[in-house]
């Protein structure tokens, strides 16, 4: 996916019969917020957060730090080019949707 657009107000939040419904957000003051992606590649062997742990260069990914939830994550240059290549690398690999 690739981000289209910024991050803006979470406008289920403020709907009381939205299942996304957060009392403690206004419009003033949102407590969630969104973006819009669109597809770009699919993948053809997923990325394990197991896999991801054990690339060096990818050490202090945010996604991979104790605590984190999956959710939109910055990604720096250095950790986009380390993914990637890991993904080129798969991709060059027949038989590989079964390796972790």
């Amino acid at each position: 996916m690739e981000v289209v657009r910024s991050a803006y107000p979470d406008h289920y939040a403020h709907e009381p019969k939205n299942n996304y419904f957060d009392p403690k957000s206004s419009k003033d003051a949102p407590r969630w917020m969104m973006v819009d992606v669109r597809f770009v590649k699919k993948l053809t062997v997923p990325l394990p957060l197991e896999r991801l742990r054990t690339l060096a260069g990818l050490a202090k990914m945010v996604l991979l730090k104790k605590g984190s939830r999956l959710s939109v994550q910055p990604v720096d240059q250095t950790e986009w080019t380390v993914i990637m290549q890991l993904i080129a690398q798969d991709d060059g690999v027949s038989g590989s949707a079964g390796r972790t």
